[in-house]
C-alpha cells in the first residue's frame, strides 16, 4: 500500500514538471520570437539608414558636380539627370536667381530614380566670388636685374634673381636680397646685404599670374563687344581715344588706347584688355569704381607673340585707388613681347607743375597704384620721379637719377575683380538637406506569379517601361517574357510585321490621388504606346479587371481605331489613351490590358487566333490598389 502511494506521488510530480517545462518552453519561444523580431527590425533599420546615408552622399556629390560645371560653363550649365555614381544616381537642377547667384538642387537615389529604396535631396545657393588675390611681398621683385640711378631710393625691400646694380650711391631702406651680387654703392636700411641667396630658395621664382590674366582676358572679352581700335597693331593707324569722363569695363580694346585730358576721369568697373599700347597723359585720371570696394581691377596690356609697343603714363597722369577703406587699386599686367631686346614695357615719366615739385604718375593725396609684370616685361622710372606702388614684379627695373619708389605695405593681400580666383562658391547658411516627398510614379518589374510587368506599391501611376517592347518571338522585335499576359491561354500572334504594343501605363486622372478601390474609388486611364506598319487596319482595345474578384472578369474601357490600311500618315509610332474609368472591387492587384488587332472583327479581351495567322498582341500591366 505504501509503495502505491509513492508511485502516485511520483506520477503527480512528473506531471507537474511537464507542465512547468511546457510553460518555460512557451516563454522561451515568445522571448525568442520577440528577440528575432527586434533583430529583424534592427537589421531593416540599419539597411535603411545605410541607403539613406548613400542617398544624401549622392545628393552632395551632385552639388559638387554642379559647382564644378558652373565654374566651367556658368552661362550654359543647367543640370543633369540620372547620373550614375556608385550605389545609385543623382539628378541636378540649377536655377538662376540673379546674374551672380544661383540655386542648386540635387537629389540622390538608391539604387535608381525609377524604383528608389531611398531618396534624399540637398538644396544650396551659390554666388560668384569675383576677387583674385595677388601676393605682393616686395617693393621690387625682378627676374633679371635692378638698375638704380644716382641718388635713387627704394623705400621697402628688394629681391632680384639677378644683380642689384648702381654706378653711384643709392639707397634701399628695407632688406636687399639677390641671387647674384649687390653693388657696393647701395646702402641698405636693414643689413646685411643678402648676396647670392634668397629668402626661401635660390633663385626665388617670379610670381606667375598667367591663369589670372587669362581669366581677366576672358571676362573683358565676354562682358561686352570688343572695341576695335588698331586691329593690325600698327602705330600709324588711328588709335582709340578717350577724352571725356566715363565708366569703362569689362572690355577689350583691340589695338592702341589713349586716355587724355586734364578733366577726363575714367572709372574702371571691370578688367580692361588693351591689346596694343596704352597711353595716359595730360592730367587724365584712372581709378577703380567705388562699388568694387576693397577689390582692385586689372588692366592687361599687349598681345601674346606681338611687339605692341611701349605703354606710357606721363605728364600729370593720375592713377588712383577708389574711396574704399582699405581702397581698391589698379593693377597693370603687360603680356607679349618676343625678344629680350625689345620686351613689352611701360615707361613712367615725370612732370613738373608750374611752380611745383616733380611728381610721378601715381600721385594725389598720397594715393598709390600697383604695377605687376611677368618676367618678359620691363619698367623704366624716369629721372626725378616719385612713385608709390604696391609692388613691381618685372624682368628688369631701371630707376632714374634721384627717383624714389615707395612700397605700399598695406597692399600685400590686394585682390582684383575677376581672374583665376573668381569662382562660383557656396553661400554660407544656405545648405538644406531634405527628404523629398515620396515618389508615387512607379516603374514595373516583371512578376513571375502574374507573368506580366507588376508595380507592387500603391502609387499614382504604374508604367511598364521597356518590358513590353516587341511582340512574341518575331524576328527583329523579340519580346522578353512573352506574351506578358495574366491569362493562361492568351498569346501574341507571330505573323511578321511591325505591329506591336510597346508600353502600357495606368495613371490617376487627377495626378495626385493614389490608386484606391472601395467606397470612393480613384478614376484612372490607360495609355498605350506602340507601332503600326500600315499594311492592315489597326485597332486598340483597352480592358481592365480586378485580380481579386472571383472570377476576374475583363471590363472593356475603350476601343480606338485610328489606323487605316495603306494610310501613310498613320504609319509609325502611336500613343493613345482609354476612356476614364473608376477602379472596382477591393484592394489588391488589378490589371490593365492594351490589345492591338489588325482586323475589324469582334472585339474581345483576347483575339489571338493561332500562331502565324495575324499580328495581334495583348499586353498586361499589373498594379497595386489600396482602399
Amino acid at each position: 500500500m505504501r509503495d502505491l502511494n509513492l508511485l502516485t506521488k511520483y506520477k503527480a510530480k512528473r506531471g507537474y514538471i511537464m507542465v512547468l517545462a511546457l510553460v518555460f518552453l512557451v516563454v522561451l519561444m515568445v522571448f525568442t520570437g520577440a528577440l528575432f523580431s527586434q533583430t529583424t527590425n534592427f537589421l531593416r533599420f540599419s539597411a535603411r539608414s545605410t541607403t539613406d546615408e548613400q542617398a544624401i552622399n549622392l545628393a552632395e556629390a551632385g552639388i559638387d558636380t554642379a559647382i564644378w560645371n558652373i565654374n566651367l560653363s556658368p552661362s550654359t550649365y543647367s543640370g543633369e539627370t540620372n547620373t550614375q555614381l556608385g550605389p545609385g544616381t543623382f539628378t541636378i537642377t540649377v536655377t538662376p536667381k540673379t546674374s551672380t547667384s544661383k540655386t542648386i538642387s540635387a537629389t540622390g537615389y538608391v539604387p535608381n530614380a525609377a524604383a528608389p529604396r531611398s531618396k534624399r535631396s540637398v538644396k544650396i545657393d551659390v554666388f560668384f566670388d569675383n576677387n583674385t588675390p595677388i601676393p605682393l611681398n616686395y617693393a621690387i621683385q625682378t627676374g633679371n636685374a635692378v638698375q638704380m640711378g644716382a641718388g635713387s631710393t627704394i623705400n621697402g625691400s628688394v629681391y632680384s634673381n639677378g644683380p642689384i646694380n648702381a654706378s653711384s650711391p643709392a639707397t634701399i631702406t628695407g632688406e636687399a636680397w639677390s641671387a647674384s651680387n649687390i653693388s657696393s654703392y647701395i646702402t641698405v636700411g636693414i643689413p646685411p646685404k643678402h648676396e647670392f641667396q634668397a629668402p626661401l630658395a635660390l633663385p626665388q621664382p617670379i610670381p606667375n599670374y598667367a591663369s589670372a590674366i587669362n581669366a581677366w582676358k576672358d571676362l573683358s572679352c565676354n562682358a561686352s563687344p570688343t572695341h576695335v581700335c588698331d586691329p593690325s597693331y600698327v602705330t600709324s593707324c588711328s588709335p582709340c581715344t578717350i577724352n571725356t569722363s566715363q565708366t569703362i569695363g569689362p572690355r577689350k580694346y583691340s589695338g592702341d588706347l589713349t586716355i587724355t585730358g586734364s578733366s577726363t576721369v575714367v572709372i574702371v568697373n571691370g578688367p580692361i584688355w588693351v591689346s596694343g599700347k596704352l597711353t595716359v597723359s595730360n592730367g587724365a585720371e584712372m581709378k577703380p569704381d567705388n562699388s568694387l570696394g576693397t577689390s582692385g581691377v586689372s588692366v592687361i596690356l599687349g598681345q601674346e607673340g606681338l611687339q605692341t609697343g611701349t605703354s606710357t603714363f606721363s605728364i600729370s597722369t593720375k592713377l588712383q585707388p577708389n574711396n574704399s577703406n582699405p581702397p581698391g587699386y589698379l593693377g597693370f599686367f603687360p603680356i607679349g613681347g618676343t625678344s629680350q631686346a625689345e620686351p613689352n614695357q611701360i615707361i613712367i615719366n615725370t612732370y613738373t607743375p608750374a611752380g611745383g615739385v616733380a611728381r610721378a604718375i601715381f600721385y594725389g593725396n598720397g594715393t598709390s597704384g600697383i604695377l605687376s609684370y611677368p618676367p618678359s616685361g620691363n619698367i623704366k622710372i624716369a629721372d626725378n620721379t616719385t612713385i608709390t606702388v604696391g609692388s613691381i614684379v618685372s624682368n628688369v627695373l631701371e630707376l632714374g637719377s634721384n627717383s624714389t619708389l615707395t612700397y605700399e605695405t598695406g597692399l600685400a593681400g590686394a585682390t582684383f575683380v575677376g581672374g583665376s580666383g573668381a569662382t562660383w562658391q557656396i553661400k554660407k547658411g544656405t545648405y538644406h538637406a531634405v527628404k523629398p516627398p515620396e515618389n508615387k510614379d512607379f516603374i514595373a518589374e516583371y512578376n513571375s506569379t502574374y507573368k506580366a510587368p507588376t508595380c507592387t506599391s500603391v502609387g499614382i501611376s504604374c508604367d511598364s517601361g521597356t518590358l513590353l517592347n516587341g511582340r512574341d518571338n518575331v524576328s527583329g522585335m523579340v519580346e522578353a517574357n512573352a506574351p506578358n499576359t495574366t491569362d493562361a491561354n492568351c498569346y501574341d500572334d507571330t505573323l511578321s510585321g511591325q505591329n506591336s504594343i510597346e508600353s502600357v501605363r495606368v495613371y490617376t486622372q487627377n495626378g495626385t490621388s493614389t490608386f484606391k478601390a472601395g467606397a470612393t474609388p480613384t478614376t484612372v486611364l490607360i495609355k498605350a504606346k506602340g507601332n503600326f506598319n500600315g499594311s492592315l487596319q489597326g485597332i486598340v482595345d483597352f480592358y481592365y479587371k480586378n485580380a481579386t474578384s472571383t472570377p476576374p472578369y475583363w471590363t472593356p474601357v475603350g476601343t480606338i481605331g485610328l489606323f487605316e490600311m495603306n494610310s501613310p500618315e498613320d504609319v509609325g509610332p502611336f500613343e493613345i489613351t482609354s476612356q476614364a474609368f473608376s477602379l472596382t472591387g477591393s484592394a489588391g492587384f488589378h490589371v490593365a490590358r492594351a490589345q492591338f488587332r489588325d482586323h475589324v472583327g469582334q472585339a474581345a479581351s483576347c483575339t489571338w487566333s493561332g500562331p502565324g495567322t495575324d499580328t495581334d498582341e495583348s499586353d498586361d500591366l499589373v498594379f497595386s490598389v489600396g482602399n
